[in-house]
């Protein structure tokens, strides 16, 4: 079902771990690990300055090298509303609008998102 595709979504390892499955790391799009998308332990600031240049494209390779490990992944619900304006997780929890905010989410950062898995980040 799986091969071949990319999986988008949002702490992708939960989901493959209660499934009991895995999948190529480099089939993976997950919004909670995606660096630009993490709270960095330096300060918020810093971070938020790095991940709007790697956005823009404005990051080298060693800088996006600098990046290093994602940080503290940030709640769906909170990127949501800061990168699409959407409310969600409000109430009743809808698996069909989380999933949508991680695939609205890829693929308004799709361009870079693919450049920074190839680069091997």
């Amino acid at each position: 079902l799986l091969e071949g595709r990319v999986v988008v979504g949002h702490g992708l390892e939960n989901d493959f771990a209660a499934l009991q499955v895995s999948h190529p790391a480099t089939s993976v799009r997950d919004t909670a690990r995606y660096p630009p998308f993490t709270r960095r332990f330096d300060g918020v600031a810093s971070a938020a300055r790095r991940a709007a240049d790697l956005m823009a494209g404005n990051a080298s390779k060693t800088e996006l090298a600098d990046l290093g490990p994602p940080g503290k992944p940030r709640k769906l619900r909170d990127l949501a509303a800061e990168q699409l304006g959407m409310e969600i997780q409000q109430g009743e929890h809808s698996p069909v609008h989380d999933a949508r905010a991680c695939m609205y989410l890829y693929t308004r950062h799709r361009k870079r998102w693919e450049q920074y898995i190839t680069r091997g980040c």
